[in-house]
């Protein structure tokens, strides 16, 4: 019967019903759609045993010749340090490797990695099918597939399993598959072969590496000890060792996002919850002569209390499954919006977890609408409503409490969104600025791929040279290419190396070679430059004269030139180093690094035809096209790699574009998802102060009635009232915009050249709202005086 008449309540107010289930349902689905993200990416263990035991490491220098930063270790010294070690039972390196598998539809380049045959025992996984590399295996043509290329490629076949499949040309016995979940170090990785190490043969080398810690060691404790494997005792090389856990390692990048946007939507709940409220205050109050009759006729508090318990519940099982419902939805909605590379959100789920901590908020919200109504029953006095109405409230429609529940409810949503609207601003605005910034080079219209070339078919930097050009006279056919080039790496990543220079000899033979100043360098070929579209400040770019036995040429970037030739040109100056010296031919526009929000550093340009021993290191090369039609462009592009070598297809073909778009992809997400929750608390607190301002103007009627009755004109009655309703947006943006400038501070290092505390966005969002605060006050304010004195006179 109570439920029965909790339903026939809120059909008969089909309005109230209607904003109730809504504002609840965005309250709780919201924040169940974002803790699901959290809880996928963040909370949820990694799937492997006592995963809180693995570990990731990074080694950050400093030097006289710059800061530089590998998350890496010294490969031998890191072997021998796990067989001595207290702190850790086993430490497995890696590296990432690509190969071409061959298939009866052609030539696939599949990304994956090699690694010590003792990986997966670190890890703790056993293979879905098969084997692992045994311990002792020394057999580097031994593969694991992942789940995935077992299935896209042999159709998830056991009998692949000990079979042998062509990659690069080379044969390699297939000896298992991983399971579907396992992913490492990312969960594209394609496949895992052993890399076969020894202590002595590896001095020198940086690898990255995981390690297992011994039951009861610390991070803090493994970092105290592995500090002695790089302190070289040199007083002027500084480098810290950093351990992390597997699971912060992974989720570093973007863990703080997740945090705000959890707490920003957590801001979405609280003003749901009070306009709630504020819904209930202002119904309840127009219920009380209901519950009057009712207590007078003989109910009792306690028949009204469970009345009102079983509303407020019946209202937020609807609510809550309708957030459900909307969390759903919502959640696709942000795995799409998410950037690609954020760990394990393909696993983000309404699961146990989350429809628990769904059903946690329902049951909250339903409380809440139990206290605030009971709140009303246990102040009702039946006599005082039936009887008659105390001077106050004959006068003004309502008592002074009533008035201040109202008053600073209102105050607290406009302040809560205050917080999320500047929150939103500071990221949408960090956003715009990033998307405006000037890479130093023009993306449209060009295309990057890339291409390996194994040392098996390739063993000399002579024959891999011989390639790269015939490469290049081939592509130049290619129609709709206007201009290519390529380069070991794009100046947008990693540098090829480093170039040690003086602009004077005799400093030069003077220096450390350690000490001495170093500059980012390139290896490019001609084209490359006109192809990336580097704005050429100064001077030439390299054309096919630039190669061995010429004179040796360097381009330089236009941060370095003003460093080293200040109030000078610097075409045809030169660079002196032990290795040659280079005379300057050219001055190019900074680039950006590729790292969100990098500051451009000085770089340098060689020529790869007058640099060619580099390629005994890079057996991979990225050529840039420019075209007016990318995508016509790079289908004609893969048929021109595969005639030279159909065992090496071109890979990671992406535009210019999307490498750019790529770096803002985070800060794009979050300004997003921000703005939706912005926005949506935007209108919840239009909907409570307009709720609040018609609810006051409906209970002032008589008063209305009588000021209007007496002389006071229209104008003056809705100037009285909007003067009342500015003391409450005002407050609500001072306290708003002090908690802002508090809670802001902890955007830092997400904000690209936006301080926290902007005073242009602070100043936008309250004059917004307070934008907002008057056209919700001012509608009420005019209908009201749009009453009948001698009416209102009459009413009770």
């Amino acid at each position: 019967m109570d439920l029965r008449l909790a339903l026939r309540q809120l059909i008969r107010r089909p309005g109230f019903a209607a904003i109730a289930l809504i504002t609840l349902a965005l309250g709780i689905g919201a924040p169940t759609a974002m803790f699901s993200v959290v809880h996928a990416v963040l909370l949820r263990p990694l799937p492997y045993p006592e995963p809180q035991r693995l570990v990731q490491f990074e080694m950050d220098s400093e030097s006289p010749a710059g800061p530089v930063s590998f998350d890496a270790l010294p490969a031998s010294e890191a072997l021998d340090w796990a067989v001595s070690s207290q702190t850790i039972s086993d430490l497995a390196l890696f590296n990432d490797r690509a190969l071409t598998l061959s298939t009866a539809d052609g030539p696939f380049r599949l990304t994956g990695m090699s690694a010590t045959p003792n990986l997966f025992a670190v890890l703790g996984v056993r293979p879905h099918a098969g084997a692992t590399f045994a311990p002792e295996s020394r057999d580097a043509h031994e593969i694991v597939l992942s789940h995935a290329t077992w299935q896209r490629f042999f159709a998830g076949n056991t009998a692949t399993i000990g079979s042998l499949i062509s990659m690069d040309g080379d044969q390699y016995r297939v000896v298992g598959v991983m399971p579907e979940a396992f992913g490492f170090p990312s969960a594209d990785t394609a496949f895992w072969t052993p890399q076969v190490m020894t202590s002595g043969g590896t001095r020198g080398m940086l690898l990255p590496a995981v390690a297992r810690l011994r039951p009861g060691a610390t991070v803090a404790a493994v970092a105290t000890e592995g500090r002695r494997l790089i302190d070289d005792g040199d007083p002027q090389f500084k480098t810290t060792l950093v351990v992390r856990t597997l699971q912060d390692q992974m989720t570093g990048g973007i863990n703080r996002i997740l945090w705000v946007l959890l707490g920003a939507v957590g801001l979405v709940t609280a003003i749901a919850t009070t306009n709630l409220a504020l819904l209930l205050i202002t119904r309840g109050a127009g219920r009380e002569r209901e519950f009057s009759i009712r207590a007078a006729l003989g109910a009792g508090r306690g028949r009204l209390v469970r009345q009102l318990f079983i509303e407020g519940l019946t209202l937020g099982a609807i609510g809550g499954a309708a957030g459900v419902m909307l969390a759903w939805a919502a959640l696709s909605l942000l795995v799409r919006l998410a950037p690609a590379d954020v760990p394990r959100l393909a696993d983000a789920t309404l699961n146990g977890s989350v429809l628990v901590f769904a059903l946690a908020l329902t049951a909250g919200t339903s409380l809440i609408f139990g206290v605030l109504s009971v709140g009303r029953i246990l102040d009702l006095r039946p006599s005082r409503m039936l009887g008659g109405k105390t001077p106050e409230t004959r006068l003004t429609g309502h008592s002074a409490p009533h008035r201040r529940r109202l008053n600073a409810l209102a105050i607290a949503e406009l302040a809560l969104t205050m917080v999320l609207l500047v929150v939103a601003g500071l990221l949408l605005r960090s956003f715009v600025g990033l998307v405006r910034t000037d890479q130093g080079f023009d993306t449209h219209g060009a295309v990057a791929l890339q291409v390996n070339l194994p040392a098996s078919r390739y063993p000399t930097p002579d024959a891999r040279l011989a390639f790269d050009e015939r490469l290049l006279d081939r592509l130049r056919q290619t129609p709709g290419v206007s201009v290519l080039g390529l380069t070991t790496t794009l100046p947008t990543r990693q540098a090829t190396g480093r170039f040690g220079y003086s602009s004077s000899p005799s400093i030069l033979s003077m220096m450390d070679p350690r000490t001495m100043p170093v500059i980012d360098v390139h290896m490019i070929s001609e084209g490359f430059i006109e192809a990336m579209g580097l704005r050429l400040a100064e001077g030439r770019a390299f054309t096919a004269a630039d190669r061995a036995g010429a004179e040796p040429v360097i381009v330089i970037s236009e941060q370095f030139a003003k460093q080293q030739f200040p109030g000078a040109s610097a075409i045809n100056q030169t660079l002196y180093s032990r290795s040659g010296n280079k005379r300057v031919v050219g001055v190019v526009a900074d680039v950006r690094p590729a790292e969100l929000g990098a500051a451009p550093k000085p770089d340098a340009y060689l020529p790869i035809r007058q640099n060619t021993g580099v390629l005994e290191w890079f057996s991979s090369v990225t050529v840039i096209a420019r075209a007016s039609d990318t995508a016509g462009v790079t289908n004609a592009l893969r048929p021109a790699f595969l005639s030279l070598d159909p065992l090496s297809p071109p890979y990671n073909v992406r535009t210019l574009d999307a490498d750019v778009s790529k770096i803002v992809a985070g800060p794009r997400f979050s300004a997003t998802v921000l703005g939706m929750f912005a926005g949506v608390a935007f209108l919840m607190a239009c909907v409570g102060v307009y709720g609040v301002m018609a609810h006051v103007a409906g209970l002032r009627t008589r008063e209305i009635g009588i000021r209007l009755a007496v002389g006071a004109t229209r104008a003056q009655v809705v100037s009285l009232m909007l003067t009342e309703s500015a003391v409450v947006v005002g407050l609500g943006l001072t306290l708003g915009l002090a908690a802002a400038v508090l809670l802001t501070r902890t955007l830092t290092g997400l904000l690209h050249e936006v301080k926290p505390a902007d005073p242009v966005t602070l100043a936008a969002v309250a004059a917004l709202l307070a934008a907002a605060g008057f056209v919700a006050s001012y509608l009420p304010a005019q209908r009201a005086t749009r009453v009948d004195p001698l009416k209102a006179l009459r009413e009770d």
